[in-house]
């Protein structure tokens, strides 16, 4: 019998269904060929258990200094980056002392010795629980039994063989043949692995066997485009394009750079003709939305999540306090199609992941990430395949279309090479950043000089280029304006929006109600009347440092040093690598600055985040202040850490002034380090007067520069 190992599951299924009519040999992709030829006695260590070791070995030492957090969460989320580069390190064999003596700066130095000091407490945990890891696995034993069975073995690489693999391969004794694809962009890879250094197709047995050259790679059509959606007319329409010239749709294929594009393109795929081989995410499933709602809702207190929950769920989930409880609630919730996708999970997660671990938000959250990972299988039968850019690795098509042809996407790597250097990996023999985007570089040219017809497209703007690589390609040039309107025609020029209702003011009013209501009542309309929620804001940085300033002031700091390194303490410990640049950049001197300043006012008692409201009126106002010191009179305080101080900040203040009924009302620049007394007198009048003038009508603001930023635009006026 023979064996056959793929790179890819997707080049195996492709292999299956060009001999379906056939006797076929043993097949296998080849990470399950490299774990089933090595012999070890210990299992292997799970991948939620090895998360759960990795962080109770990082937590002794300091993990600020690695750029990785110290909480659970943050951990949980930049784990694998170190695992992944550690992994590496011993699939290249070369120690953290050999990395060592290649930093010729010593900048790595301590992080080494760190990453040394995890590494051995995690061993001592794995032995502790009776598990192995691949980091630890020193000349393995072959599985003789197993590899005996087979009379030829074939490699179909396509990619990078690390250093402890090329060395497993020369010990199998089974007759091992190996084709592999030379092209200009992997040229390095492949004299590293196979001594080759000349662009062509071999098969190697005991020597390099030059057996063709390549293909020439067919001429690319190359369109552009100013929005991102813009290119879903660009696809269907080169897919009947592709039809009409000849090919078949089953050998038409169209590969996303990033997986997010697959949106676009479902919305769009109204008669099926797609078929998307990464499936249906679970994370859009009734059940991971629930279950997400509960954990977002109980341990993080997010309570915009409380609306994806019906009492019934709210009563499933309210006696869960363990494991078997949890288990009990997703058994009642799930429906049968969820309950056979998670299935096999849960019972793994049990087996290996919950003796090892009691906590139940832990749990929960590990749970989580492991259900994100899984999909449904896409059912609707489309015969033109949709794929991520890895796995068409091998696989053949006659019409292939790339969308998202830009910068940020080709080469696309992972952040493993962020970790160390590229100087120091090159001096350590390590993959370097430039290696990987040349490996990516080379699996996009084998796709193609595979395929009969090519077509990408990219978007240019203000913010958005076409990849460099490009240029490297035989390209033909496309007026990308000659394929939109494709799907939809009739949309070229959206009417604008006119709202059917009158216009309805509610309490209580804010100052950002109020303040959105005179800036552009169509506006307020989507968003208090529609309630059509905006869409999510990136975390602001202003908010972890309102949040550190209240932490350090209910420390009663002892002077004002302390004060301010108790704020930076929090920020550092809390920001994420790209805040802690700025952090350092930008915001220690400003706020040694503000705690000199505001040290003296901390003698007073303090509340944080008060909400109050006041009769106005027809109208309740209300405000929430980030700080009210409780002396005689009141003093309201309102944290800004902005450039500028504008006309709503002024609207807040009187706000506070009418609310506590004070004219101590303050505005901490932070950002200029000054505190501010706005004008606040006759605050009464002055809100009234305000209020005489507000709109009875749902109108457009007259403003440009109010619209350019807006995120309802494309409602209001049909723009994007």
């Amino acid at each position: 019998m023979n064996l056959l190992v793929f790179t890819t599951h997707r080049q195996m299924r492709h292999f299956i269904a060009q001999h379906n009519n056939t006797f076929l040999p043993k097949l296998l992709t080849i990470g399950e060929f490299f774990e089933r030829i090595i012999d070890i006695d210990t299992p292997l260590v799970d991948e939620d258990t090895r998360k759960l070791l990795l962080y109770e070995a990082a937590r002794s030492v300091s993990l600020e200094k690695l750029g990785l957090s110290p909480q659970w969460r943050g951990f949980l989320s930049q784990v694998d980056m170190l695992y992944s580069f550690l992994l590496e390190m011993k699939q290249e064999e070369v120690g953290l002392e050999s990395l060592d003596t290649s930093d010729t700066y010593a900048e790595y130095s301590e992080h080494l010795q760190l990453l040394a000091k995890i590494q051995e407490i995690y061993y001592e945990l794995l032995q502790k629980h009776n598990f192995t890891d691949k980091l630890f696995i020193q000349d393995p034993p072959l599985n003789q039994e197993y590899l005996m069975q087979f009379e030829q073995i074939e490699l179909f690489v396509e990619g990078y063989l690390t250093k402890f693999e090329r060395e497993l391969l020369q010990k199998i004794p089974t007759p091992l043949t190996i084709h592999f694809s030379v092209t200009k962009f992997n040229k390095k890879l492949a004299s590293k692995m196979f001594n080759i250094e000349e662009e062509g197709v071999y098969t190697i047995e005991k020597q390099p066997l030059f057996k063709r050259p390549l293909p020439k790679m067919p001429a690319i059509e190359c369109a552009r485009f100013s929005t991102r959606v813009d290119q879903v007319d660009f696809v269907f329409a080169k897919i009947e394009e592709f039809v009409q010239s000849g090919i078949e749709p089953q050998n038409i294929a169209v590969i996303l750079p990033d997986a997010g594009f697959k949106e676009y393109l479902q919305a769009f795929d109204k008669l099926n003709n797609l078929n998307f081989a990464m499936g249906e995410s679970f994370i859009y499933s009734r059940l991971y939305q629930k279950l997400e709602a509960f954990y977002k809702l109980s341990f993080e207190k997010e309570r915009s999540f409380e609306k994806k929950l019906d009492e019934q769920d709210i009563e499933i989930f309210r006696d869960v306090r363990d494991w078997q409880e949890l288990k009990k609630a997703i058994e009642k919730l799930a429906q049968s199609k969820e309950k056979e996708l998670i299935e096999e999970e849960l019972f793994r997660f049990e087996r290996l992941v919950v003796p090892y671990e009691h906590n139940l938000q832990t749990l929960w959250h590990l749970l989580l990430q492991r259900l994100s990972k899984l999909s449904f299988d896409d059912v609707r039968g489309g015969k033109i395949t949709v794929m991520e850019t890895l796995e068409s690795r091998g696989v053949a098509f006659d019409g292939v279309i790339v969308v998202d042809f830009n910068e940020e996407y080709v080469p696309k790597i992972t952040t493993t090479d962020l970790f160390i250097d590229s100087r120091v990996r090159k001096r350590s023999n390590l993959p370097t950043r430039s290696d990987k985007e040349a490996l990516q570089k080379h699996f996009y040219t084998m796709l193609f000089i595979r395929a009969k017809r090519v077509a990408v497209s990219y978007v240019k703007n203000d913010e958005q280029d076409a990849s460099r690589f490009l240029s490297q390609l035989p390209t033909i040039k496309q007026d990308g304006s000659y394929y939109q309107d494709v799907l939809l025609p009739q949309f070229t020029k959206p009417k604008y929006f006119e709202p059917q209702e009158e216009l309805k003011i509610t309490n209580p009013l804010t100052p950002t109600k109020l303040g959105m209501l005179l800036e552009c009542p169509m506006r307020y309309y989507f968003v208090y009347q529609q309630k059509i929620e905006q869409p999510t804001q990136e975390r602001f940085l202003g908010s972890l440092i309102h949040s550190a300033i209240q932490k350090a002031a209910k420390q009663q700091p002892k002077s004002y040093k302390e004060y301010a390194n108790s704020i930076l303490s929090y920020l550092h410990i809390n920001a994420t690598k790209q805040e802690r640049l700025q952090i350092a950049a930008v915001w220690e001197r400003r706020v040694f600055s503000f705690a000199k300043q505001d040290f003296s006012y901390l003698s007073y008692p303090i509340d944080d985040e008060v909400t109050q409201k006041r009769k106005f009126g027809n109208f309740i106002l209300q405000a929430r202040a980030d700080r009210v010191l409780k002396r005689e009179p009141v003093m309201v305080v309102d944290f800004k850490t902005s450039k500028n101080i504008g006309q709503k900040d002024t609207l807040q203040a009187l706000f506070y002034a009418y609310i506590w009924e004070s004219e101590e009302v303050y505005i901490w620049d932070l950002y200029n380090s000054r505190l501010i007394k706005p004008d606040v007198k006759n605050a009464q009048e002055k809100l009234q007067d305000i209020l005489k003038s507000l709109p009875q009508s749902i109108q457009r603001s007259k403003e440009e520069k109010t619209c350019y930023f807006c995120a309802y635009k494309f409602g209001c006026k049909g723009e994007v």
